[in-house]
């Protein structure tokens, strides 16, 4: 994943923060969190506790410690910084949650990216009509292009979560995750801001539970 330095009509006003986000990456191979509590917080992010009691009082939610905050800055450069910082590795769908034996499990990744396709938002009732409102696919490109260098050509981040596993000597199973989601994009598709949400939890794992 590269930061190329001069692309015509993007925003450079990011270096410095681009340098807070790889400056970890002179240290040595990073230790795994052990708690939520332990996981790294990007530079310059503003806390979100609206967002945690949203998250905290929602149905599924069943984390023992979340935090939720957010971020003017590229999701490619968010996802990076963790990248890096906890050492992670492609998610496979071969892998399991931990067995038995009390241990710190690796440290995951997933990603999805945006696509391009245009959507109804405003349907009519007849089954055959054209839809009276649409976000158009080109118009989110083109948004998108305008800020944002993509991970890889036409590829740009749209969420992104780190998963991991701690098992203890009781048997109790707890995951511990980062959440990336970018909220930048205009409801209308047609405008940008960098702008990454960040959630960082940790939940107990029930037996017959999978990620």
């Amino acid at each position: 994943m590269s930061l190329a330095g001069n692309v015509p009509g993007r925003r450079r006003d990011g270096w410095l923060l681009a340098l807070l986000l790889l400056a970890p990456t002179v240290r040595a191979v990073a230790q795994i969190p052990y708690s939520a509590q332990d996981i790294p917080v990007v530079p310059g992010t503003t806390r979100d506790p609206q967002e945690e009691d949203r998250l905290k009082a929602g149905p599924d939610s069943d984390a023992q410690w979340v935090r939720a905050y957010r971020i003017g800055a590229s999701i490619e450069q968010i996802f990076r910084y963790y990248l890096l910082r906890l050492n992670a590795q492609p998610a496979d769908s071969g892998d399991t949650i931990l067995g038995a034996r009390p241990e710190l499990g690796p440290i995951k990744y997933r990603v999805t990216f945006h696509t391009f396709d245009d959507e109804c938002v405003e349907p009519l009732d007849a089954p055959a009509a054209e839809c009276r409102k649409m976000h158009r696919a080109k118009d989110k490109k083109e948004a998108l292009d305008r800020v944002r260098i993509p991970n890889e050509k036409d590829h740009w981040i749209r969420n992104a979560w780190f998963t991991w596993y701690r098992r203890e000597e009781s048997g109790a199973l707890t995951r511990l995750r980062v959440i990336i989601h970018d909220i930048g994009l205009s409801p209308d598709w047609k405008h940008y801001t960098p702008l990454g949400q960040v959630i960082i939890e940790g939940a107990p794992v029930h037996p017959g539970a999978t990620e």
